[in-house]
Parts: C-alpha cells; sequence; structure tokens
C-alpha cells in the first residue's frame, strides 16, 4: 500500500543513528574548570565586601552654644575681709553657749554670706501651761474652791491609776460622793440610771435632763469614759462605775463581757478588776451588771468586796436577785454597802416602769430610803423625769444613792 502524499518520509533507523554519532559532546575538563572558575569569583567576590569599609554615617552636631561668663568670686565677704558683721568667736564677743548667727540677728546685722538679717522673727510660743485636772463635786470643786487632783487617791496599775486608800484615811466613797443635806419631815428615795456612756445620745440627754441628785451608773467598757464621768459630776451627778458579773443567762458575745467577773475564776477575776477599776477616775463606788450566778456564790463574791474595800470604794447591789450573803460579807470587810430595791424598767413599758416607781414611794413611806435602778431607756428617762418633778406632792424627796449606804 502506498503512504499518501504530503507527509514526510521518516528517515531510517541506519542514517538517525549515525547523525547521533556525529554529535560530540564537551569534554568532561572544560566542565571542571568552569566550576573552579565561577566558584573562585563568588570566593573574592565575598572577601571583598567583607574587607570594605563601612561608609561613615555617624551624624554630626554642628553650631554654636552661647554660654553664660561665670559669676567672679567676691572681692570681700564676711569671711574673708575685715568688717564686723559677726562676732568674734575668739576674741571673747560672743558668751560662752550663745549662737553668734542669733547675737547678729538680734542686732540687725548680715548674716555669713553677706545677707540682711531679719530682726522681726517671732520667738516661738512656749507650750500652754496645763491646769491640774479639778475633781468636782455638786459641780463645784473640792477644798472650798481649790483645784485638788486627789493623786493620793490613786496607785499606778498593770492598766492604769486604781483606787487606792490615802494615807490620812481619805476614800473615794468620801472624796467623790455627792453631798446630801437632806429636808427634814420628808421620806427619801433614791434613783440609779445606768448602762450610761454605750449611747452617746441617751447619755447626753440624762446627764443634762435629770435632776442633779439622781445617781449615774456607766459601763466599764464604754468609749470615752473618763469624758462622760467628767461631765456627770461638772452637772453636780454623782458616779458608780458598772461591773459586768457572770449571770445564769450570761452572753459572751455582749460588750464588755471578756472582762466579766465568773465564779472559780479568781486569778482572772483579779485581772479583770485591775482593768476595769482602772478606766476612769471620780466614781465612789460600783454597782453589779447582772451577777446572779457570781454574787450568790459566796466563796467568789467574798474575794471581790474584799478586794472593793481595800480600795475605798462602795457596793450596791441593784436588787434585781435575792443575794442575802452579801451584807454579811460586806460587813465583814468593812465596805460601804446597800442592796437595791430592785429594777424599775424591767421592759421598757412606761406603765410598768410607773408602777414600779409607785412601789418605790411605798417602801420609803416605812422609813427606809429605797434604791431604784434602772437603765437609759427612753422611756425611762421620760418616766422617772415626771416621777421626780411630782414628789413634793407626796411628801417624798430624792437624794443620792450613796446616802442610803451604811
Amino acid at each position: 500500500m502506498s503512504e499518501p502524499s504530503g507527509y514526510p518520509r521518516p528517515e531510517s533507523a541506519t542514517a538517525s543513528s549515525r547523525r547521533r554519532r556525529q554529535l560530540e559532546l564537551p569534554k568532561r575538563r572544560w566542565h571542571i574548570l568552569g566550576a573552579f572558575a565561577l566558584l573562585a569569583l563568588v570566593a573574592i567576590t565575598s572577601v571583598m565586601v567583607l574587607i570594605k569599609p563601612a561608609p561613615d554615617t555617624d551624624p554630626y552636631t554642628s553650631g554654636q552654644l552661647a554660654l553664660e561668663p561665670l559669676p567672679q568670686p567676691l572681692l570681700a565677704t564676711n569671711l574673708n575681709s575685715d568688717n564686723d558683721a559677726l562676732p568674734d568667736l575668739l576674741a571673747g564677743e560672743v558668751p560662752e553657749g550663745e549662737n553668734p548667727t542669733q547675737i547678729a540677728r538680734n542686732q540687725g546685722k548680715t548674716d555669713a554670706l553677706g545677707n540682711p538679717v531679719k530682726t522681726d522673727i517671732e520667738t516661738p510660743a512656749s507650750p500652754p501651761k496645763v491646769e491640774p485636772k479639778v475633781v468636782l463635786v455638786d459641780g463645784k470643786p473640792l477644798d472650798d474652791g481649790s483645784a485638788k487632783t486627789y493623786a493620793e487617791l490613786t496607785v499606778e496599775g498593770p492598766f492604769g491609776p486604781l483606787p487606792q486608800k490615802a494615807e490620812n484615811g481619805n476614800t473615794s466613797f468620801k472624796a467623790y460622793r455627792k453631798t446630801n443635806s437632806p429636808e427634814a419631815g420628808l421620806n427619801s428615795v433614791s434613783i440609779i440610771i445606768g448602762g450610761l456612756g454605750v449611747n452617746r445620745n441617751l447619755t447626753q440627754r440624762a446627764i443634762d435632763a435629770l435632776p442633779a441628785n439622781v445617781t449615774l451608773s456607766f459601763a466599764a467598757h464604754s468609749p470615752d469614759l473618763q469624758s462622760w464621768v467628767d461631765k456627770a459630776r461638772s452637772n453636780g451627778h454623782e458616779v458608780l462605775l458598772e461591773i459586768p458579773m457572770a449571770s445564769d443567762n450570761s452572753n459572751s458575745d455582749e460588750p464588755g463581757a471578756d472582762h466579766m467577773l465568773k465564779a472559780g475564776e479568781t486569778d482572772k477575776n483579779e485581772e479583770n478588776l485591775d482593768w476595769l477599776l482602772s478606766r476612769a477616775q471620780g466614781y465612789y463606788g460600783v454597782i453589779n451588771y447582772n451577777g446572779d450566778a457570781f454574787l450568790t456564790r459566796a466563796d467568789a463574791a467574798a474575794t471581790t468586796l474584799s478586794r472593793l474595800s481595800d480600795s475605798g470604794l462602795a457596793f450596791i447591789s441593784d436588787g434585781s436577785f435575792a443575794a442575802p450573803s452579801l451584807d454579811a460579807l460586806a460587813q465583814s470587810v468593812s465596805l460601804p454597802y446597800a442592796s437595791g430595791h430592785g429594777l424599775i424598767d424591767p421592759e421598757p413599758k412606761s406603765a410598768l416602769i410607773e408602777i414600779e416607781l409607785s412601789r418605790l414611794a411605798d417602801q420609803s413611806a416605812k422609813g427606809q430610803t429605797p434604791i431604784g435602778v434602772g437603765f437609759a431607756y427612753p422611756e425611762t428617762l421620760t418616766s422617772v423625769k415626771r416621777w421626780i418633778d411630782d414628789l413634793p406632792g407626796q411628801s417624798l424627796q430624792l437624794v443620792p444613792a450613796s446616802a442610803a449606804i451604811k
């Protein structure tokens, strides 16, 4: 079969092989020489780059800065001249112990650098003179108006000043109790308002609104206790210190409980009394806060009553519970003592308070001087003030609680 026209004829196998034999490849040594030449060129270029110094591109600051001429030293000063601005220490012009600069200042001269010294410098004022604390009774200073601090009635304790008997026989009970001059022909009653110092408004109200013959009792743990005692005494009130004592329903979380007196803790009670009695000065005695679990234990109460007697204080129990042994214990240690009639406000209700005050008046009619004890409730303060205002119509008179102490 013939091939189609128009297509090239393929070369034969023999011709193709012959063509390949005729082409000659470059010799191997020329490849090797070319490679070495290229490597040499690269190496020479790299070395030239590395050893060529870098262009100096660091910036230069150019220009001029004008400087003020330096000050010339003084031709003559008080330190190198012959003037007399300062006294000569070696010439005997300055008294021993005096400051020469101060002398020059007082003379209106100049200081060591030639500067004028002011002469109108004020001399620091001397500290104000501290006047001794004035102890007040009935709102007046003791000793016919003379100021007396009664340092003889205190001794330094572990927590502050503690009451003590003076060598001349004076005691806090004698010095700080309120003078009493009862009117003849009238029966007497006494009122103690306690729990003071805890609430500021009620404490201030009790001090200001109640008559001076109302005895005020302050919680020993209250803040600013000394300030409150001073305010009460300046208004004519006599003052008692309220001591927390253990009861059957004592709450260990209530304020003051950490210094509560407890039966069976003699050493701890002694420490707590040191703390409580040192909180202030100016009180003539103490009164219990609670205490039915403490004062009914003769062994526990005896130690405390003896300590109070040795300190020159008096003790009043509020009468809210029966403690028959207290009277005998107080007599055995020569402790001024009185028992209260009871609480006039077992609940802060006006109607109940008025009933208790009526019972107090009835007991007074028997020739006694009963002591009603209340707390600084608003209802108590209002009811007591109104009841006291009506006492003259009942042939009764209000006397300080210390008047009932034997």
